[in-house]
Formats: structure tokens, C-alpha cells, sequence
């Protein structure tokens, strides 16, 4: 399985690789998702959106090192993130622990627009707890996956988890069971 990874040319810097030019997207989990780089209080952070359903993964305080392996440093914070919310055990049966990760160029303004949007609402919910710090990323991440989007009117929704469920091969959750 591939991830595709839109980054910003920020990212990509940081990331120390040259992206490519993919011209289609893959239609199989974990699919496209698109990356950016941030700085809070002179700490990176990372968010990761994801393509079709602009669910969002927000880490705070990362090292360069952490992202020699993209691919593992998003599994593993996907994973920890949509614990918090019930859905780890749907990803994890779906996200292979080889995962490849293709880094491309990223082609889609409104995801970066939105992405952008979710990067400052992060910086507003990390004033409102003291700062940057790891224990805090799923209560960010949360928080920004609740507030509506001027891009996606029906967002937040229950968008990732029937887009797991639909891959999974099973109904969705009623909006009460998320």
C-alpha cells in the first residue's frame, strides 16, 4: 500500500526530498493526504490532511529525525490520534505496518487552503493550553476536526469514519455512536 503524501514545498525542505509529479491520486487507503509544516512558539508541528474528508492530524514538537521515515511518523500519529476518537482499530486493520510513502507536490488548492486553516486554528487552541507539547496533539487535532469548514459546509461529519467503513466494506456509524 502507498501513501501519498502532498507536502508543501516547506515540508518537503524539511523532509530533505525532491517531490514528484503524480498526476492521479490512489483510490486505496491510506490514499492522499497532504502535509505541511508549522512553527508555534519556535516548536515544529506537523498537520496532516486528509484529501477527500480534510480529517486532520495535528503533532506538535517534532524532531528532524522523527520524519527520516515518513511514512512510520504519520502511521504512528494517525494511530495515536484516531484513538482518541474510536477509529484506531478500524486504521489499524486497514494501514499495513510496511507502509510506502510517495511524497508529491501538492495539487489541490482548496485542501491546502483548508489545511491552512486548520494550521491556524491549531496555533489559537495551543495559546488556550500553555503551548506545544505532545500530550495535547489529539485534543488539538479534536478540536480542529469539529470546526466547520468554509471548503466542506457538511464538515465535520462523520466524512473519515464512513470513508473507513465504506473501505472496510461496512455500513457507517449513526452520528451518535462517534
Amino acid at each position: 500500500m502507498m501513501l501519498v503524501l502532498r507536502a508543501t514545498v516547506k515540508f518537503c525542505r524539511e523532509l530533505k526530498v525532491k517531490p514528484v509529479a503524480l498526476e492521479e491520486d490512489p483510490d486505496v487507503f491510506p490514499g492522499t493526504w497532504f502535509g505541511d509544516l508549522l512553527w508555534f512558539n519556535r516548536k515544529k508541528c506537523v498537520i496532516f490532511t486528509h484529501a477527500i474528508t480534510l480529517y486532520s492530524v495535528f503533532v506538535s514538537n517534532v524532531r528532524r529525525n522523527e520524519l527520516a521515515d515518513p511514512a512510520g511518523f504519520f502511521r504512528e500519529h494517525l494511530l495515536r490520534v484516531s484513538a482518541d476518537v474510536g477509529l484506531a482499530h478500524r486504521i489499524r486493520a486497514l494501514l499495513p505496518t510496511d507502509l510506502k510513502c510517495e511524497v508529491a507536490k501538492t495539487n489541490n488548492r482548496s485542501v491546502v487552503g483548508s489545511m491552512v486553516e486548520m494550521g491556524f486554528m491549531s496555533g489559537v487552541h495551543l495559546r488556550g493550553v500553555g503551548g506545544p507539547r505532545r500530550s495535547v496533539d489529539g485534543n488539538i487535532s479534536a478540536k480542529i476536526n469539529e470546526t466547520p469548514m468554509f471548503a466542506a459546509p457538511d464538515y465535520p461529519g462523520p466524512g473519515f469514519a464512513a470513508y473507513l467503513m465504506r473501505l472496510a466494506g461496512a455500513h457507517p456509524p449513526s452520528d451518535s455512536s462517534m
